[in-house]
């Protein structure tokens, strides 16, 4: 394994700047970073949010700590992009990178803030983060409360009384918040009331630093010919590897003195840059290294701050130091230590010792944990490994130093030793958080022999690439030409490659593909970061303080959900010898010990197999495939799907200082944070579930559990007295879900329930979090006769809750079929109440259906209901043939009026057609035009009207109504005329139309009213009538 030693130190990224003042109550350099998402445009009124915010809350803690702590430093680190124009106020550079303890980020669905903490109870969080719309917001209770939790480790409000199955209750063990607060070292010795003050605010922006590559170039360096692999691993990191605007500078030194090999300068384009091409040029042959053995590193960080004045500031150096890392007296690593915080220096160490390893705590590392850097540790067992993993360790500084700088999205491993030619396949993905100068290279520890006979990509689409790169081979790999990786097209897209191999007799022809590539910066990343739960340099191990592996997986602030993170520990003990590798998969599962949230992104897992002092490296890959893709919180309550990708993290490390032993399995089960309990009242009985521990906290399978049962939870934490209920084996591995079932004995009262695992050994975990049951007791009734001593019967009456009722339960049924009878009844009075009045209302209750007709064909009316109305003395009438069956074709003669007169009652007394008493003579005397009279003859007989046909008789109003077809629109009617009112209107000023009978024409229903010329009339025929109103209803 080519990785098998490098690491870098777990302390870098747990340390925290913030300082207490014990004298003044003083917490100092409290720094809140805005995300470089933000736009610059909300920059004022942001920060101005953000001020009245942290001082409110502020003074809430002041409050709540009793007058004893308050903030008063905040720093307020903007985007690199921000400007003293965009903010309206100065912004002071800093180069020296800081851990936020608050993170301002974009709002994602209305988030509001929250505390993302690994640790467990007293240890403090991660960071706060704290969405921009929270800040336009005026409470800040919860913000207060977020940072107490932060700073002292609780995990509720500050209750003295507190519920016992809380979160807070487990978690402490029982102990109350203030408990917890005022054992935190804030407090210690004697404390008084401080006055509060208004905290202070700076406003402070990262620049890209300069980094200058410190190369001690003394004989030893040369060890095993490693010099030509150590030289062209940092001629590709300055000539293909760091980006144009980066300023860089050279040191050589030995145990003599130090040199600026070359000064200070901006890189430039790549491959036609004069700056790359003598910064490269500068890095001396085998043949010119220093003949005295050993390297003043002092001297080298001296010269390197004079490198830094040349360019017009000596702070906020990045200093990349590669020597073989030698033991340093203390005095000189103070001394050096001192220099470094002075001047804003970050010292990464990649040191290259001796095989074995004497000194697997280097001088190196403490400088490096000092000043907030990263510290590498390369093997020396091959010399191809030399150079790999001083290519894996520049590219991790690099990507810690520079933005938007490149990460290893795939990685394959063909050793050496076949015989015969082969060829190798693979696939990967360049996934749409990264596709920005994506690069696919195989590495081979030959630069006079590559041992690769063919080289070529296939995308999905069958296009093929195979024109090989072969001017990098004097850098130890190939590429290929041309290749579309970052094309629009080809985001997400999966690429098959082929790799033809010669055979080797000299066992030269290893290879590694590697696939890099970087983040756009308008588009969103993936991010991996790792940490253990211990903060110091050097761990101590023992069974009361296991070590715990924590990977943060976020897709810029939002946390990466479903993801696989599996990882791999190597490493050294003291005597340098290598210790057995193990891998694990690290999990998001919320069970409590060790990952304490599900669905935080915050992947964990213990460290079972650390048996050895010395130094141990993690590599971490991260996958999410398309059968079951990685998802994040797009909101608060819909998930986003991330798909396919993959993301490699190498070189992290960690320090065993001390390792407790007892016996050969030392280690007990995790602890259980997840039991619940659900009752079975109709049995009697408690189903118990939990996820379960393994035999050595959270691997393998846990041996038995115990029940504990108390009435009272404040004894299962204090060591007060308990009752063991079951003990039982465990069923499942760690991880999996544990069940069982017990039997009730004590009802009617509060009991608290909880367990522990126990292994092979007698190893005994910890108590679980509690759960509380009430469960109500069952009663049984007797008949009087029937009773035992001490048994009871309940009186009758209604005061027994218990009585059961003996009335036959038909009167159940009955009361329920009258209610529905009674609803469904009042259901149809009130539709017919609603519906037959508005029906009835188109008629007037004073007119009379005199005659219906349909009437087909027709011009003037269609589908209406018409009213003839003729207006005059009742004596005087038209009996003149009147055929029922035509239309209407108003006269020109005669024209309507303005006007509608009303209708008169007369249907019962006037004469009719019928009656006898009505002669032609009659009409003989009324005062119709003589031209009229001349062409209408009377007789003596009655006219009657002519029966309708059954079918088209009209029905009642009520029976129109109930048979009215579904779908019907209210007013419709189906080719209808009514006839009715005939009246007789005195005569006008015109003597032409005096005392003519008029005839009143009204239209009802959705039918046009037309008028026409083209036909005579039809429905009044050899009669003298004028249509006086023509009327739609």
């Amino acid at each position: 394994m080519w990785t098998r030693i490098l690491c870098v130190s777990a302390y870098v990224l747990v340390a925290t700047g913030v300082t207490f003042d014990a004298k003044t109550g003083e917490l100092k350099d409290v720094v809140v970073k805005i995300s470089e998402k933000i736009p610059a445009e909300l920059c004022n009124s942001l920060i101005e949010s953000l001020k009245n915010q942290l001082t409110t809350m502020s003074g809430s803690v002041y409050t709540s700590l009793d007058r004893q702590i308050y903030l008063s430093e905040i720093l307020v680190q903007v985007p690199s992009s921000w400007g003293d124009s965009d903010c309206k106020e100065n912004i002071r550079q800093i180069y020296q990178k800081k851990k936020p303890d608050m993170l301002v980020v974009e709002d994602y669905g209305g988030r509001r803030p929250h505390l993302q903490r690994s640790l467990g109870c007293g240890q403090p969080g991660d960071k706060i983060y704290l969405p921009v719309s929270y800040l336009a917001e005026n409470s800040t209770g919860l913000l207060s409360s977020l940072w107490i939790n932060l700073r002292y480790g609780v995990f509720g409000e500050l209750e003295d009384s507190i519920d016992p199955t809380s979160t807070h209750f487990s978690h402490c063990r029982g102990a109350s918040a203030r408990e917890v607060i005022f054992q935190h070292s804030d407090f210690s010795g004697s404390r008084s009331k401080v006055s509060f003050s208004t905290p202070r605010f700076s406003l402070v922006r990262s620049v890209e630093p300069k980094i200058l590559i410190l190369l001690e170039n003394s004989v030893e360096m040369n060890q095993n010919e490693q010099w030509d692999y150590i030289r062209t691993a940092c001629k590709k990191f300055i000539l293909h590897d760091l980006p144009a605007s980066t300023e860089l500078g050279l040191i050589l030194f030995n145990e003599e003195a130090a040199h600026i090999s070359y000064p200070v300068s901006r890189l430039g384009k790549r491959m036609i840059s004069g700056a790359r091409n003598g910064l490269a040029f500068s890095i001396p042959t085998k043949h010119s290294l220093s003949p005295r053995p050993g390297g003043c590193l002092s001297c080298a960080v001296n010269k390197a701050i004079e490198a830094l004045q040349t360019s017009r500031s000596s702070k906020g150096g990045v200093l990349v130091v590669i020597t073989k890392g030698r033991a340093m007296p203390s005095e000189a690593r103070v001394q050096l230590r001192n220099i470094c915080t002075k001047h804003q220096l970050q010292v990464n160490s990649i040191a290259i010792p001796e095989v074995p390893v004497v000194h697997p705590i280097l001088p190196l590392d403490q400088l490096a944990f000092h000043t907030s850097a990263k510290s590498f540790l390369v093997g020396s067992q091959s010399d191809s490994h030399v150079y790999m993993e001083l290519v894996d360790a520049l590219r991790v500084i690099q990507a810690d130093t520079v933005p938007h700088s490149k990460n290893l999205i795939y990685e394959k491993q063909f050793p050496s030793g076949h015989v015969d030619q082969v060829v190798e396949q693979g696939t990967f993905v360049v996934d749409k958080f990264a596709n920005s100068d994506t690069e696919f290279n195989v590495f081979f520890p030959r630069t006079t022999e590559s041992y690769i006979k063919s080289l070529g990509i296939v995308d999905r689409r069958l296009n093929k690439y195979t024109t090989v790169m072969d001017t990098t081979q004097s850098l130890h790999y190939y590429s290929l030409y041309k290749v579309p990786f970052d094309s629009v097209e080809n985001i997400g897209m999966r690429w098959n490659y082929s790799l033809e191999r010669l055979s080797s007799q000299s066992r030269d022809n290893q290879h590694v593909v590697q696939v890099v590539s970087a983040s756009a910066p308008n588009r969103r990343s993936i991010s991996l970061t790792l940490r253990t739960n211990q903060d110091e340099l050097a761990a101590s191990v023992s069974p009361t303080r296991p070590l715990i592996l924590y990977a943060h997986v976020q897709v810029d602030s939002l946390p990466v959900l479903n993801a696989r993170v599996e990882a791999l520990v190597t490493g050294v003990n003291k005597a340098g010898l290598p210790v057995g590798s193990s891998r694990l998969v690290l999990l998001d599962s919320g069970s409590g010990d060790p990952d304490i949230l599900i669905g935080d992104g915050v992947y964990s897992r213990y460290l079972t197999n650390i048996l050895e002092e010395g130094r141990y490296t993690v590599t971490v890959q991260v996958t999410s495939s398309l059968d079951t893709p990685a998802v994040t919180k797009k909101t608060s309550e819909t998930l986003e799907s991330l798909g396919e990708f993959s993301r490699v993290s190498k070189g992290f490390c960690f320090h065993v200082a001390s390792l407790q032993k007892t016996n050969s399995d030392f280690s007990p089960p995790s602890r259980i944070l997840d039991l619940s309990v659900q009752i079975l009242t109709s049995s009697q009985q408690l189903e118990f579930s939990w996820t379960a521990p393994g035999d050595d906290y959270d691997a393998g399978k846990v041996s038995s559990y115990k029940l504990f049962c108390t009435d009272d939870p404040n004894r299962l934490y204090s060591g007060g007295e308990q009752q063991l209920v079951t003990s039982f084996s465990g069923n499942v591995a760690a991880g999996r879900v544990e069940k069982h079932i017990i039997n009730v004995h004590e009802f009617n009262k509060n009991l608290f329930y909880t367990v522990v695992g126990v292994d092979d050994q007698g190893n005994t975990g910890q108590l679980s979090n509690v759960v509380r049951v009430y469960m109500p007791q069952a009663y049984q009734f007797h008949a009087k006769d029937q009773l035992t001593d001490g048994q009871e019967a309940f009186n009758d009456g209604l005061h027994n809750p218990f009585q059961v009722i003996k009335e036959p339960k038909k009167i159940i049924l009955y009361v329920v079929v009258g209610i529905v009878i009674v609803v469904v009844f009042t259901f149809l009075l009130v539709t017919l109440l609603l519906i037959v009045p508005r029906k009835l209302s188109r008629s007037s209750t004073d007119q009379q259906i005199i005659q219906e007709t349909i009437l087909k064909n027709h011009d003037m009316m269609k589908s209406s209901v018409v009213e003839l109305n003729v207006h005059g003395p009742k004596e005087n009438y038209i009996s003149s043939n009147l055929d029922l069956y035509n239309e209407v074709l108003p006269s020109s003669t005669y024209s309507s009026l303005d006007e509608l007169h009303p209708v008169d009652h007369h249907v019962d007394t006037m004469e009719t057609f019928r009656d006898p008493a009505y002669t032609p003579q009659q009409f003989n005397n009324s005062p119709l035009p003589n031209n009229l009279l001349a062409s209408h003859q009377f007789n003596n007989s009655p006219i009657y009207s002519k029966p309708l046909p059954k079918s088209q008789r009209t029905q009642s109003p009520v029976k129109s109504i109930l048979k009215k077809p579904r779908g019907e629109a209210d007013g419709e009617s189906e080719t209808n005329i009514y006839v009715s009112r005939w009246s007789y209107v005195p005569a006008s000023d015109n003597p032409d139309s005096a005392d003519v009978p008029n005839l009143d024409v009204t239209q009802h229903g959705g039918g046009a009213l037309r008028e026409t010329t083209d036909h005579k009339p039809d429905l009044v025929q050899n009669s003298c009538v004028l249509i006086q109103n023509s009327t739609r209803v």
